[in-house]
Formats: structure tokens, C-alpha cells, sequence
């Protein structure tokens, strides 16, 4: 005869409201989840030195919606401080997915957002891609809501979408410890798609300054007009490496 499998003491609805309470000691404005990462760990991008290092901040990732401007966050409650990760998921906000990193730019940092289970890093990815798209500054005005932009007419869960609800991230704090970072074809990445290009800037500079020395040694007219329009490019960018 098979062993009877023991009831869980809460079931999900009671956990749901359990971690929403929790959301709204800190910000009373929240009304929903939307989407949740049992755990993560985030790293930071130094643009000095081109290296990525571990911040100190690790918990779950809570995807929400708020009754108040800014309406999406996502929200780390951090179990290293007492001090949690905000993010606003809509303005100057970009993103990129980079198993197992989810990559994203905000208005001052790059930073990179490693999940334990590749399964929330692709649900939260196409979460915040719904997000952005449906609610963004380029998102057309088609009066969608969030239901119908975020759960498809499937919830997963009391208010979720995309990635499951839970805590279990107790257990991958070694893991996460013993992530170095994303890797150096990773970091490439983010600098060649155009997260941070400052320096590619300064490149583009000088090898246009080499192209126009070189004009000056010839006489040939397509090598000057390609330094020319090497140099109208370079006036359309600002100092971030993005085109105005």
C-alpha cells in the first residue's frame, strides 16, 4: 500500500497573498504579481574595466503591477540587507536574454540578473518583453490591458504570469555563490548589441581621423567621401554610443 503524501501546510493561494502582504510592507501602492523567480542573484557591469562583479543582492523576483505611476516594477527581496532592488520596467529600460543572465540597461547601469532555474529566466524574459511592448513609449495605442497583454487568457497561479509562483530559492545560495558572472562572449555581447558603447565611440573617432590622413596623402575622392560620411555617423550619437 502506498504511503499517503502529506498536505502542504499552505496551499498556493495562501502563499500568494502571504508574499503580496510582504510587497506591500515596503510598497503599499502594489496590487498584483504578475510574474515571480523562486531565486536570482545580481551582477553588476563595471564600465572602467570592462568586468562584470557580483552584487550584493540575492531572493526572489517579484514581477508587479501598481495602482500609481510607475505601474510595472520588478522587485528583489533581497535575503543578503535589508535593502531590496527596485527596477521600473518601463521608460529607459532594455533588456536582453542571455541564459542563464537576463541582461538589462537602465538609466545610469548595466546589470545582469542570474536565475537559478532556466525555466523562470525564459518566462521572465518573455514577461518583461510582453511588458514593454504592450505598455512601452513605442507601444502602440490600442487600449490592451494587462490581462490581455500578460496572461493570454491563462494565469498561472493567483495573479501570475509566465513564471511559477514559490520560495524555493533557500537552497540555490551556493549555487548563485558559485556563479562567476556572465562570461566574456556575454559581456561582448551586451557592448557590440549596444547597451553601453561609449568607447566604441571613442574607436570610431580615431579611425575616422585615420581614414582623413589618409585622404590627405591621396587624391583619390572616394576615400574622402567615406571619412565624410564616417564622421556624419559619428555626429548623430551622443556620448552613450546610441544615435539621437
Amino acid at each position: 500500500m502506498a504511503p499517503k503524501q502529506k498536505k502542504p501546510l499552505l496551499d498556493e493561494k495562501s502563499k500568494d497573498l502571504a508574499t503580496l502582504s510582504t510587497l506591500r510592507r515596503s510598497d503599499p501602492h502594489v496590487t498584483e504579481i504578475l510574474g515571480t523567480a523562486s531565486h536570482v542573484t545580481l551582477y553588476g557591469f563595471d564600465i572602467d574595466i570592462s568586468a562584470w562583479s557580483r552584487k550584493n543582492v540575492e531572493g526572489s523576483l517579484f514581477v508587479v503591477r501598481r495602482s500609481v505611476e510607475p505601474i510595472f516594477q520588478f522587485v528583489v527581496l533581497n535575503r543578503l540587507s535589508a535593502e531590496n532592488t527596485v527596477e521600473n520596467l518601463l521608460g529607459d529600460f532594455e533588456f536582453e536574454r542571455s541564459p542563464p543572465y537576463l541582461l538589462y540597461k537602465n538609466e545610469t547601469e548595466v546589470n545582469g540578473i542570474w536565475f537559478y532555474k532556466q525555466e523562470e529566466c525564459d518566462a521572465m524574459s518573455e514577461l518583461f518583453n510582453k511588458i514593454t511592448n504592450a505598455f512601452g513609449p513605442k507601444a502602440p495605442h490600442t487600449g490592451m490591458s494587462v490581462e490581455t497583454a500578460c496572461h493570454d487568457g491563462t494565469r498561472h497561479g493567483a495573479g501570475e504570469c509566465g513564471a511559477g509562483a514559490g520560495t524555493r530559492g533557500a537552497r540555490a545560495r551556493g549555487s548563485a555563490r558559485a556563479g562567476g558572472g556572465p562570461t566574456g562572449r556575454q559581456r561582448r555581447r551586451v557592448l557590440r548589441r549596444g547597451f553601453f558603447r561609449g568607447r566604441g565611440v571613442e574607436r570610431d573617432k580615431r579611425g575616422a581621423a585615420r581614414i582623413r590622413r589618409a585622404c590627405a596623402r591621396s587624391s583619390r575622392g572616394g576615400c574622402a567621401r567615406r571619412a565624410q560620411r564616417k564622421s556624419a555617423s559619428e555626429e548623430g550619437k551622443g556620448k552613450d554610443g546610441f544615435r539621437r
